[in-house]
């Protein structure tokens, strides 16, 4: 499964990714989607990381300089990260628009 970790201004931009990756018959998390009403969403984004294959992190300029919960999102799959070997592909920066990759997914 792939997780999707966006800033919610670029929900559009976020929305035709989403759609290629379906389209080509791909497992996909992404809150918009993923999420039902009532659920306790900040549980279910960690169990998502967790359970997702690929955590894809889509950059912008709105997203590089965002406080809120795609930090929190960003940490909780690095932690995950840290338990992969080495030679795993766990996170991948996806730039959406030209912008700065913070050093931290570098």
């Amino acid at each position: 499964m792939i997780f999707l970790s966006y800033a919610r201004q670029d929900r559009n931009k976020v929305q035709s990714l989403y759609d290629q990756l379906v389209t080509n018959q791909l497992d996909v998390w992404v809150d918009f989607c993923s999420l039902l009403p009532g659920q306790k969403w900040s549980y279910e984004i960690k169990k998502a990381i967790s359970n997702a294959n690929l955590f894809l992190v889509c950059l912008t300029n709105n997203s590089i300089d965002k406080h809120g919960f795609i930090r929190q999102e960003i940490r909780i799959a690095l932690e995950y990260q840290n338990s992969l070997l080495d030679s795993d592909i766990f996170i991948v920066p996806v730039r959406l628009e030209e912008c700065e990759i913070p050093d931290q997914l570098t």
